[in-house]
């Protein structure tokens, strides 16, 4: 009987044994997935082999990517060395564990590596800070927080661990498990509308539309007849598709809606009726909408039903202790699909990110991160990628609001300027009186004169 070759023996030993072991090409994609790595993962190897992996923190333990994230290698392997990265393996009933995963390169004769194996170990001690780059451990810091929060809330799309935010993720908890009206307070920018999907998608309605509205950008007309047909349509709840159904009707900038606009709205979700919306009403403003209703600018009755249910979303000054997180976790978005993937931010970026104060709050910081990925020419984030606008930003911060003269005497004011714009003259004129004449558009009689009014010294040029 012929030996079976040594090649399929050691395939079928590598697929058997406990130990997950898998590998990669130099494209990332997954060549091998063995039975340890099964095991641990609850993902089969069919799933697995041939998906690209990307270095991306993926918090949806339904999704493949939430395994093929953790065994993306970092730069420094495609580049021919070893590495050792600790991350969170998530099992698909959400449970994870933190372990090592070495990655090895295997290089051609040239020394180009055309495959990485790797190797997934215990994590039987803290892994020390020189073993593993700033980049590293943010990205398994991210990933920690995420399952965390998963755990907690199943609310994964939300970064926070500062007080303000951990607040804003209770209250979204509580929420998504009511239909009453909400209101979400907040600046511009903060991220009012993320939190309204958050609150949707996980909610009862998650299977409906979620139906944004804009009430400052959209003519009154146009929202009258988008309300209506929300309102007027009826849904047949056993012929249509569930997510061909609105669920959640979201007006952003409310405080900007009609006052005939709002008795539409009060109307229709008229509490104290047998009448029951099957839409839920959810709004956002950046304004105090109680000083709006003392001027009589918005319905009492319409604030009061909103206000059951208020969350006030933080500025990003209100949440410094998660800018880092959130600008990996922007990156790694960015990172979803590309060829090239970008892993982290030098020291001297993070730094620059935590001197600013970032008056456009996450939209700007967002805007930020996606101009400097694409300026970004290596696998790291510099200063140098940083775009144009943050350090016009940065610098105006540094100089500060323009200082606002004191209110005095007119006559007093009107004497300094004036002195101090004929000083400039003669300056320029090198004390030539003529000249300085011409320049101020007056005669060298009338020069003399102010001069002397003024207590203007007469220097010879």
């Amino acid at each position: 009987m012929a030996k079976r070759p040594r090649r399929a023996k050691l395939e079928t030993w590598l697929t058997s044994v406990s130990t997950p072991v898998f590998l990669l090409n130099a494209k990332r994609k997954v060549l091998f997935f063995n039975h340890g790595c099964e095991r641990l993962t609850d993902w089969s190897a069919e799933d697995v082999v041939d998906e690209v992996c990307e270095y991306v923190t993926d918090p949806d333990a339904t999704k493949v990517t939430s395994v093929t994230s953790c065994l993306c290698p970092p730069t420094d392997v495609l580049n021919g060395e070893i590495a050792e990265v600790p991350v969170y393996f998530t099992k698909r009933d959400g449970t994870s564990h933190a372990r090592l995963v070495h990655f090895f390169p295997m290089q051609d004769a040239e020394g180009t590596v055309e495959s990485m194996a790797g190797i997934v170990t215990e994590l039987r001690k803290p892994v020390q800070h020189h073993d593993v780059s700033p980049a590293q451990k943010l990205h398994a810091e991210l990933a920690a927080l995420r399952i965390n929060l998963r755990q907690r809330y199943s609310i994964n799309s939300i970064v926070a661990v500062s007080p303000a935010m951990l607040r804003v993720l209770e209250q979204v908890n509580l929420s998504r498990q009511s239909t009453s009206p909400v209101l979400l307070q907040g600046e511009n920018g903060v991220g009012r509308e993320h939190v309204a999907r958050v609150i949707h998608y996980e909610s009862d309605h998650a299977n409906r539309l979620f139906v944004p509205l804009e009430c400052h950008t959209l003519p009154s007309d146009q929202l009258e007849g988008a309300l209506q047909r929300l309102f007027e349509t009826e849904w047949d709840e056993k012929s249509a598709m569930p997510t061909l159904r609105p669920g959640t009707l979201f007006l952003n900038r409310i405080d900007q809606l009609s006052l005939d606009l709002q008795a539409m709205l009060v109307d229709h979700f008229q509490v104290e009726s047998e009448f029951r919306s099957p839409l839920r009403l959810i709004a956002s403003t950046s304004c105090d909408l109680q000083k709006l209703t003392e001027s009589d600018e918005f319905r009492r009755d319409l604030y009061y039903s909103l206000t059951s249910l208020r969350i006030d979303v933080p500025t990003l000054n209100e949440r410094r202790e998660e800018l880092v997180l959130l600008a990996q976790s922007f990156l790694e978005k960015l990172n979803r699909g590309a060829d090239r993937q970008v892993t982290g931010f030098t020291e001297d970026t993070l730094n620059r990110f935590q001197a600013y104060a970032w008056p456009g709050n996450i939209s700007e910081l967002h805007s930020v991160i996606r101009e400097s990925y694409e300026a970004s020419t290596s696998d790291m984030i510099d200063v140098d990628h940083l775009p144009f606008r943050f350090w016009t930003g940065l610098d105006a911060q540094a100089e500060g609001p323009p200082v606002r003269s004191r209110v005095g005497n007119l006559a007093e004011y009107m004497e300094r300027v004036e002195r101090e714009h004929i000083q400039a003259a003669l300056n320029e004129a090198r004390q030539n009186k003529t000249k300085a004449a011409q320049m101020l558009g007056m005669p060298r009689a009338k020069l003399y004169r102010r001069m002397e009014s003024l207590g203007l010294e007469d220097v010879d040029g």
